[in-house]
């Protein structure tokens, strides 16, 4: 399960990366959200595809990083033991983009489609701390799961 659960991580940070790594595939996505946006909340949203260079530099700077840590949460599901520190900050990293996402949405009147998307990204920082704390626990020899190595 915890494997399975690293692996699914993995492809969906690796996919969004590529997403926001491509203007064309970027584009897409944002005619998909509106679209979502009318078909699950009735309602129409505002979503203009970014032309200042900088902006397109940090968006796809971003869908580098976001491939990078898909493909690192993937190779983790190896041996996720040796990689728990890296599943638990990415964990904690998911809750706070997660968090952000839903704040701005309300605060600032974004569509509610990234708020779909912010809520996935709790999902997975509460299953990947979990999964942390699981992992640390069955590795401390004074825990009642711990095991000693």
């Amino acid at each position: 399960m915890i494997r399975w659960s690293l692996i699914l991580g993995g492809t969906f940070n690796f996919v969004m990366g590529l997403i926001f790594f491509s203007n064309r595939l970027l584009e897409g996505f944002f005619h998909f959200a509106l679209r979502a946006e009318a078909a699950l909340f009735s309602r129409t949203g505002n979503l203009v595809m970014p032309q200042d260079p900088a902006h397109l530099l940090l968006i796809h700077g971003f869908g580098a990083a976001a491939m990078i840590l898909g493909v690192t949460l993937v190779w983790s599901a190896r041996d996720p033991g040796r990689f728990l520190p890296f599943i638990l900050i990415d964990g904690v990293g998911r809750f706070f983009f997660g968090t952000m996402m839903l704040v701005y949405v309300f605060r600032y009147q974004l569509v509610r489609m990234i708020a779909v998307f912010g809520v996935v990204e709790l999902a997975f920082a509460l299953l990947y701390v979990s999964i942390s704390y699981i992992l640390l626990s069955s590795n401390n020899p004074k825990s009642p799961r711990g095991q000693k190595s």
